[in-house]
């Protein structure tokens, strides 16, 4: 969900999470769960460090997609590893 490579730091694998990626976490919990689709379109008014973790939509729209697939009555299920040395494993939807 919130990914970044080229800032990731890959020497340390038990560093500290960026703040960020935590916050992008956070503000995006809530509309992914609720299935606020309007509020993940307009990404930028997510927050601050989600220019970060989206570099290129090509990055984002696959969730979108995904949300835009969802049945009725289907938990979404949320992955909560936040991690510095991987960004991209910072959250996920399954």
């Amino acid at each position: 969900m919130a990914h970044n490579l080229r800032l990731a730091d890959f020497s340390d694998m038990d560093a500290t999470p960026f703040a960020w990626p935590v916050a992008v976490y956070r503000d995006m919990q809530s509309p992914l769960v609720a299935g606020e689709l309007d509020d993940l379109i307009e990404y930028p008014s997510i927050g601050e460090g989600i220019i970060s973790a989206i570099p290129a939509l090509d990055h984002y729209l696959p969730m979108i997609y995904a949300q835009g697939l969802q049945e009725e009555g289907v938990a979404l299920g949320l992955r909560t590893k936040v991690s510095r040395t991987g960004p991209s494993r910072c959250g996920g939807v399954r």
